[in-house]
């Protein structure tokens, strides 16, 4: 099979913004975070290069709607932990399966 993922890229994450409510970035940061056990802002700064805005305004939208928990409070000089939860798993799994033509999407011909 081949390994075309830029052409169902696009159409997947259109079909997944509306559907699930989020934005682009919201998807992205999910899937980047997925294989990861924990990670802080911090990292997801540093290597993910989300600035500020997104991590103060956005990101606690992903906690309110439970594709991301909590994994460690913050406490002391210890930065607060989060780890994707089960819901965002789903979700980049079943991004995955749309991508790798597993599963296909309603209204999508590619």
């Amino acid at each position: 099979m081949d390994k075309t993922y830029l052409k169902l890229y696009r159409p997947t994450m259109f079909y997944f913004m509306q559907n699930y409510g989020l934005k682009q970035q919201d998807i992205e940061v999910l899937m980047f975070s997925y294989d990861l056990l924990w990670f802080t802002k911090g990292y997801l700064k540093e290597h993910f290069h989300l600035g500020n805005k997104y991590l103060v305004h956005k990101f606690p939208d992903l906690i309110k709607k439970n594709y991301i928990n909590i994994y460690q409070p913050r406490a002391h000089n210890r930065a607060e932990k989060y780890t994707i939860s089960q819901r965002g798993k789903l979700l980049v799994s079943r991004y995955y399966r749309v991508l790798e033509r597993e599963e296909y999407l309603p209204g999508c011909d590619l």
